[in-house]
């Protein structure tokens, strides 16, 4: 009587299926970096130089020419150092500063699409029935349409701290997310504590780039671990997040807090806000503020009332910021995904990325 024995698979091809998606998001990413490159390279220095870039580039300068006594020349107007450490080591590879100032944001532009990738891996593992066409469409759609924002088309043109600042900002998601998943898998502690680790060392970059936006940023760790929580597992990933969470915390602020004190140009409360004479209304309540900040960023309009496009070229809009850096057609795509997320009950990572996207 013979029986229906089903063949093992070799070890190596399994190895080999494991490894050809992999493959795939690599040359994927490569054909994306190339056109990331062929979209921000050319004509470099045809935008002026904007008032921001030519004092950074200056305190690069300076940096470069005595680093120990201009280190920090930076915290002279409470800003952080990292932004200003990286254009100096720029500053002697072109002869026009503004050129090597503006191919630091291009390249930290650049960063942030194998980023994307990583990220893109992690918030499928919020959906545990992600079919695989999925998962290898998310990354490349996702780094397609950074490509071709204009908003970050712009900064990351420009000798501007902003894409450096989004790159550190995917790097602590990826992370984040990255962590958690870890301890709800139950890894083992060396890997978990290790996770911490570079968790905590990129919150201190972040933190050395820009105080005040960096503040909200430690959100996503508790947000990456809600996306892990069920009700059988609470507890238990929760006594393994929170001493994680408070070693990360602690590397982070070893690194910021000391660079608060090397120069007490302005008070303590400016240094940690920046400049909080910014916020110092007297004519309208917080209230209002909010409302307002919230109507320019996401309502068209002129002169307030609503419009959806210019009817005068040279009159633009003067509300809907998001609306008009990202550009309609980008803002309408990115709602339909966040409706499908919904609808296909990836509801974790929508929920990620929109409290992300609100802190």
């Amino acid at each position: 009587m013979s029986e229906n024995v089903q063949p093992v698979p070799q070890p190596s091809l399994v190895r080999a299926a494991a490894a050809a998606p992999r493959r795939q998001s690599v040359v994927m990413c490569g054909l994306l970096l190339l056109a990331y490159f062929a979209m921000r390279l050319p004509n470099l220095r045809s935008v002026p130089i904007f008032c921001d870039e030519a004092i950074y580039l200056r305190w690069a300068q300076l940096i470069w020419e005595n680093p120990a006594k201009n280190l920090f020349v930076s915290m002279v107007d409470a800003k952080l150092p990292i932004h200003y450490w990286l254009l100096a080591l720029a500053y002697p590879l072109h002869a026009d500063p503004v050129i090597a100032g503006r191919m630091v944001s291009v390249l930290a532009g650049a960063l942030a699409i194998p980023l994307l990738f990583a990220l893109c891996a992690e918030l499928d593992h919020l959906v545990p029935a992600t079919t695989g066409e999925r998962r290898r469409l998310l990354a490349p759609v996702a780094s397609l349409l950074l490509i071709v924002c204009p908003y970050f088309a712009f900064y990351q043109r420009m000798a501007l701290a902003e894409s450096l600042l989004m790159t550190e900002s995917l790097a602590l998601a990826w992370l984040s997310l990255r962590l958690a998943r870890m301890i709800a898998a139950d890894a083992a502690p060396r890997r978990c504590l290790w996770a911490a680790v570079w968790l905590g060392l990129a919150w201190a970059v972040t933190l050395l780039t820009k105080q005040n936006y960096s503040y909200l940023l430690w959100s996503l760790p508790v947000l990456a671990i809600l996306g892990h929580l069920r009700r059988d597992n609470a507890w238990k990933l929760l006594r393994r997040f929170i001493p994680l969470s408070a070693l990360a915390t602690a590397i982070g602020l070893v690194f910021f807090i000391p660079a608060l004190f090397t120069d007490t140009t302005y008070d303590l409360k400016t240094r940690l806000i920046y400049k909080t004479y910014f916020y110092q209304a007297t004519t309208f309540s917080r209230w209002d503020l909010a409302m307002g900040n919230l109507r320019k960023l996401i309502f068209p309009g002129i002169a307030g009332k609503f419009a959806p496009w210019p009817a005068d070229p040279n009159h633009p809009l003067d509300t809907g910021i998001l609306y008009t850096y990202l550009t309609p057609p980008l803002l309408f795509l990115a709602l339909i995904g966040a409706i499908w997320m919904a609808r296909k009950s990836a509801l974790r990572p929508l929920m990620f990325c929109g409290l992300w996207i609100a802190a």
